[in-house]
């Protein structure tokens, strides 16, 4: 046997005890795999070892193999001689350490593997545990997992069961834990592995619970015998988990609108007596001890109300609890009283046998010696625009070499990394390939896995992710490249960047929007950039807001609609006339039937200097209701806007006005709905483009009897930024309608 001398961690040394290896070169103080993960201690440890007069040997180091060079066995002995000696025979052990860790394969033929620590003392246990694990497998196993195998550290096979596979390329798997084993392997990658030796069943499970979900084939359920045959009719299985007690929030299996779930393993009691069971279930439960029914939970009521008694000995007792969920968040609870207690507690895990925790070591590959692999964490979530983006951490362990290895992501998003440990931001759920590949003297490894983003809801209880600020997943992929970004994300890009505060962030993200020709979700993309528009109106970033409009692709996705867009914008926030109608134009004449576009394009002409055209147009267009209701409507709609004015509620009273105007075009040349628009300009922050359409109008329809009023409003508007284009406007007043009481009025906001 070989113990590490002491001196190589942390001098003064300690003796060096050094004899034959046992075969499969497994060691028992300290065995290959843990001498191999100390490569860089030993390096760094020669110089203590040279100080050390503790340690006045050498080793003699020899290997022993079979015929095929896969059966390592390390014969090593106490020679005497100088201690570097030692020291560098000791190096060149690890140069045999990858044939000797291959010699404790369970058969080579499975190619994959990962080391599974129990975290159970040896003096404890009672050969009844169970384990559940989680890893991730690379996509390298079997599509049903049926190459999946667990063994102990002598390579005898242990009883499992393969609970569910997915998402993404993680494998869930269960196994017993026989008495004084603390060490197993999980195992996948043979193309042929045959049957299984041992299955882990439903039968067998003394410790924890097992979780089985369905989808719901349909039936009536008013007793256990009813659960029994629609559990028969119900083929379809979701997913299985092991888990601790009978309380469930929610189906950890995703989002399905019903689904039948059976929970089963046995239950503990600590003394003899009557106990008493309650129960309630979202939508129907039954629980059923020892074959007998004792609780029917036949609806949902919001507490455990459903009761029932049965006697029982000391000691443990077949437990079974259906649950069958129709809709909604599916919950339900199961508690006890005891014997000895006046009231009802939650069952304690304890009672259904706790199950141990367990570490899961890192990706081993038959016959390779660097590996890439790597730790996934949902670190983060943030909540937004009712949505939620997801941060997650990924860590690539260390491999078992000398030298200094560089790290290279592709994170699945379209973006790389590099480092030990990155972060990255995913804006929508689903599953990413993530790579990452390790170079390391010349030589590199990658691997790919398919990661879930998005909460992990099988262990939502003990894997909350933290609550993430939007600002903080906005830092984060604004400095992503948008042109790499998923198109899908871009809307929810948009939203996030204006949630955490970065509106320059959002614009740029919009402009990826609407330049891109692929497949994105339309009423998405317009709610987003419609909120942008919002936001950005009357800020600094107006102005490039609407010429980002105007990089829509008339091939793309939203090439029209977001033409129409900007035309508005034209108008009604730049009142840019001239570029308005040039946006139309090809509108007009790729969809002449376009109600909006017709609307849009007339008043278009009216304030860009063609009135009569405009007005034809507009008269053209046919109103909508009965006409005898028009006058009534038309000024209930005014009125609205002129509340909604008063309330400084321009975003609702700006509805009202485009309800009126999709209603009765031609209201529009009377003039009064123009003086509420221009209103309601003001009101969101484009005073100076109210101005315009107030002067526009009363120069394009000089008869209407409201010219005067724009006119003086106008020159209102005006009066503190520019006084010469209001006095200008106060002149025009006084010569045109120099009878009008506003004309001798000097310039006032008040219409």
């Amino acid at each position: 046997m070989f113990r590490a001398c002491r001196c190589l961690e942390d001098a003064p040394a300690a003796r060096t005890d050094l004899s034959e290896c046992r075969r499969k070169a497994r060691l028992s103080r300290f065995d290959i795999a843990a001498l191999f993960g100390r490569w860089r201690t030993l390096r760094t440890g020669l110089s203590a070892w040279e100080k050390c007069s503790a340690c006045p040997v050498a080793i003699r180091a020899q290997q022993q193999c079979g015929g095929d060079g896969s059966r390592g066995v390390f014969v090593m002995e106490r020679t005497g001689g100088n201690n570097r000696a030692a020291a560098l025979a000791i190096v060149g052990l690890l140069a045999f350490a990858a044939a000797a860790e291959a010699s404790v394969w369970m058969d080579k033929a499975w190619t994959f593997r990962r080391q599974i620590d129990v975290d159970l003392a040896p003096d404890k246990g009672s050969g009844d545990e169970i384990v559940e694990v989680r890893f991730y497998a690379a996509g390298l196993r079997a599509p049903d997992g049926s190459d999946i195998r667990v063994a102990d550290d002598d390579g005898k096979p242990v009883p499992h069961r393969v609970l569910r596979i997915g998402p993404g390329d993680r494998v869930s798997v269960a196994f017993s834990v026989p008495r004084g084993k603390r060490r197993f392997f999980v195992y996948w990658g043979n193309p042929k592995p045959g049957a299984p030796p041992a299955l882990l069943d439903a039968k067998s499970i003394r410790c924890g619970l097992l979780l089985e979900t369905r989808r719901w084939g349909g039936g009536e359920v008013n007793d256990a015998r009813a659960f029994t045959a629609a559990w028969e009719r119900s083929k379809e299985t979701v997913g299985l988990a092991m888990v601790e007690n009978l309380q469930q929030g929610h189906c950890p299996f995703g989002d399905l609108p019903q689904w039948f779930s059976r929970f089963s393993g046995t239950l503990f009691v600590p003394v003899d007596g009557v106990y008493t069971f309650a129960a309630a279930a979202d939508d129907r439960g039954a629980l059923v001890i020892n074959g007998t029914q004792v609780v029917f939970a036949p609806f949902t009521p919001g507490d455990t109300r459903f009761s029932g008694k049965i006697e029982l000995t000391r000691g443990r007792h077949e437990v079974v609890f259906w649950h069958v969920n129709f809709s909604a968040e599916g919950r339900t609870s199961v508690v006890w009283k005891t014997p000895d207690s006046q009231r009802f507690v939650v069952i304690p895990k304890q009672a259904f046998g706790a199950m141990p925790a367990a570490l899961v070591g890192p990706l081993e590959e038959y016959g390779k010696t660097l590996v890439a692999d790597f730790r996934v964490e949902i670190a983060g979530e943030a909540f937004f625009a009712n949505h939620y983006s997801h941060r997650l951490r990924f860590t690539a362990v260390a491999p078992r070499l000398a030298g200094a290895p560089r790290y290279e992501w592709d994170l699945g998003n379209g973006q790389k990394a590099e480092g030990q440990t990155v972060e990255a931001v995913y804006l929508a759920e689903g599953d990413y390939p993530i790579t990452l590949t390790v170079r390391l003297a010349g030589n590199a490894a990658s691997r790919t896995y398919r990661v879930r983003a998005m909460r992990d809801f099988e262990r939502a209880s003990i894997s909350r992710p933290a609550e993430d600020a939007p600002e903080a997943h906005s830092r984060i992929v604004g400095g992503y490249d948008l042109a790499k970004l998923p198109e899908r994300w871009l809307p929810w890009a948009v939203l996030l960047h204006l949630r955490g505060g970065s509106p320059e962030s959002a614009l740029a993200a919009a402009r990826t929007l609407l330049t891109t020709t692929g497949r994105i979700d339309p009423s998405s993309a317009a709610a987003a950039l419609d909120e942008l528009t919002l936001n950005l109106t009357g800020s600094a970033l107006e102005g490039a807001m609407v010429e980002t409009w105007g990089l829509a692709r008339p091939d793309g996705p939203l090439g029209t609609w977001a033409l129409k867009r900007r035309a508005g914008l034209l108008l009604w926030t730049k009142a840019d006339f001239e570029q308005a109608l040039k946006t139309l134009e090809p509108l007009m004449r790729a969809e002449p039937k376009d109600a909006a576009v017709q609307r849009m394009y007339g008043m278009a002409l009216v304030l860009g200097g063609k009135p009569q055209e405009g007005a034809r147009l507009l008269e053209s267009i046919p109103a909508a209701g009965q006409p005898e209701r028009r006058a009534a409507l038309a000024g209930a709609m005014a009125r609205t806007i002129e509340f909604y004015i008063g309330e400084n509620d321009w975003e609702n009273g700006e509805k009202t006005w485009d309800k009126w105007e999709a209603m009765y075009p031609a209201d529009f040349l009377e003039g009064y709905s123009v003086l509420l628009k221009a209103r309601l300009m003001e009101k969101r922050g484009s005073a100076v483009a109210a101005a315009k359409v107030a002067e526009a109008f009363a120069l394009a329809r000089p008869r209407s009897s409201y010219a005067p009023r724009l006119l003086h409003y106008a020159a209102g508007l005006l009066a503190r930024t520019d006084s010469a284009a209001s006095a200008r406007l106060l002149a025009l007043l006084r010569e045109k309608y120099p009878e009008d009481p506003l004309a001798q009025e000097g310039a006032t906001t008040r219409p």
